[in-house]
């Protein structure tokens, strides 16, 4: 009967300390991911592309965290994926790129802030139904689209490019590094505060 008994008790303490590490390793995966995500948004507002961005829009805000598995149950496989919702965009800008004219267009147009809007999108030269002049720069793969008003002023609408170059302006894989190295340490620190929490439960 002793013996049953001492069998049973530890049985049922591995069970716990199997379901504790599970909890500790999902909670340890949540909180690396979280600092993820919010260090990454720091550096994409810092290399100013919310800045850049249309009005109204973030683009740090655009970067989201899943843990898995998603259901309500801790795991010692538990994983995490630091995501953005604007990837194409995000990688050139980690990557570097160049961006050229679409569907062989020979020319980039960049709308300059005297162009309005229609609707939810800035107007396009196709726009102006031919109103617009092509006016060449003294400097090689750039040139202007420029309105004339009938009371002879000038405006540029438009600058033209041949191709444009987008320079490495973020670098995650150093912070992803970071927060992978710490997990052990995390789940440690998580492991403890459930046991705490256990304890604090059955006084």
């Amino acid at each position: 009967m002793f013996r049953a008994a001492i069998e049973g008790n530890l049985e049922e303490h591995m069970k716990r300390e199997r379901n504790d590490g599970g909890w500790a390793t999902k909670s340890a995966v949540r909180v690396a991911s979280n600092g993820l995500k919010r260090q990454i948004r720091a550096q994409t507002v810092k290399a100013g592309l919310d800045r850049d961005a249309r009005p109204g829009k973030s683009v740090s805000k655009t970067w989201q965290s899943q843990v898995y598995p998603a259901r309500r149950v801790g795991s010692f496989r538990a994983a995490s994926t630091v995501y953005s919702k604007w990837p194409r965009a995000i990688a050139a800008f980690e990557d570097g790129a160049i961006i050229s004219g679409r569907n062989g267009a020979r020319w980039l147009a960049v709308p300059t802030p005297a162009v309005g809007r229609k609707g939810n999108r800035r107007l396009r030269p196709g726009d102006f139904r031919g109103a617009l002049d092509f006016v060449p720069t003294r400097k090689p793969g750039v040139a202007l689209l420029v309105l004339h008003s009938k009371w002879g002023k000038s405006q540029v609408m438009f600058l033209l490019y041949r191709q444009v170059h987008i320079r490495k302006r973020l670098e995650f894989g150093r912070l992803a590094a970071n927060w992978e190295a710490r997990l052990p340490e995390l789940i440690v620190s998580e492991w403890d505060k459930r046991d705490r929490r256990n304890a604090a439960a059955t006084e």
